[in-house]
């Protein structure tokens, strides 16, 4: 997959208007510094800010209900979530399918992967449509954006209000996934990522 650390000379594909779809990203802390936790035997052992992101994670669709984390894991100085993005109820018959595809890729008794279950209901059917068509097309331009800030600053202002030292990356790193086969390379990457985790 090549370096997924590595700077791009533009954060976002030119050709890709942001309006749905699944996306992988990461997002470090500054310096590489273990806020996170420490990986032992294969598995995170989370700190307190560690166990606060873990639940912002699993919260995402309460903030935004057109974003749905279909699988995350989280690292001592990193992240990896695989983000849907839905602009309408009814791609939500593709979020299924892509969450479908997910669990087929990875070890099911692989404790450090974290797989967020698609918990429709008519509260979040009717959220979601009750967005005005403006809105929406405000939403295509910064949806995926919009998800991780607001993940960040939860994050910050949980460490800031329990001054607890902690700092995010500026940037982070976000890929389309194209197809099933990408979809499933990369969930493998991110089971895969607590084993082969070497301290840096």
């Amino acid at each position: 997959m090549g370096n997924i650390y590595h700077e791009r000379k533009s954060p976002r594909a030119n050709w890709h208007e942001y309006d749905g779809g699944d996306y992988f990203v990461t997002i470090c802390t500054k310096d590489k510094f273990h806020y996170f936790g420490e990986i032992k035997n294969d598995e995170i052992k989370l700190t307190d800010i560690g166990i606060y992101l873990k639940s912002q994670i699993e919260n995402i669709q309460k903030y935004y209900p057109f974003a749905e984390v279909l699988l995350y894991t989280i690292m001592p100085n990193h992240i990896h979530l695989i983000i849907s993005i839905c602009t309408d109820a009814i791609h939500r018959v593709h979020t299924s399918d892509a969450i479908h595809r997910v669990h087929t890729a990875v070890n099911t008794n692989d404790t450090a992967i974290h797989r967020v279950h698609n918990n429709d209901n008519n509260d979040t059917m009717d959220a979601i449509n009750r967005v005005p068509t403006s809105a929406r097309n405000v939403m295509k331009k910064q949806m995926l954006g919009s998800v991780i800030r607001g993940l960040k600053a939860r994050v910050t202002k949980y460490a800031n209000d329990n001054k607890i030292q902690f700092a995010w990356l500026g940037r982070y790193n976000d890929r389309i996934i194209r197809n099933k086969n990408e979809m499933n390379r990369i969930a493998e990457y991110i089971t895969n990522n607590p084993i082969k985790w070497k301290s840096n």
